[in-house]
């Protein structure tokens, strides 16, 4: 359980928090924008900048799930 003394997180669930995390906020900035009536080609560079971050978040998370379930 998570709240044990012994509890750590394995590199399988980090990678799947990551890649889970980056991709709720890329869909998050995009929902942003559809809220704010403003088409998909109007994404300035601080979006794009966020977009890349996230992207370098979900290949280091795909990169941690084959390393199963060594202790992170």
């Amino acid at each position: 359980m998570i709240f044990s003394n012994t509890f750590t997180f394995t590199k399988r669930q980090i990678g799947w928090l990551l890649v889970i995390g980056d991709a709720a906020g890329f869909l998050g900035v995009l929902a942003l924008n559809f809220l704010r009536h403003k088409p998909v080609s109007e994404i300035g560079p601080a979006q794009q900048l966020v977009f890349a971050l996230f992207a370098v978040g979900v290949l280091i998370g795909l990169s941690l799930i084959p390393l199963g379930d060594a202790p992170a």
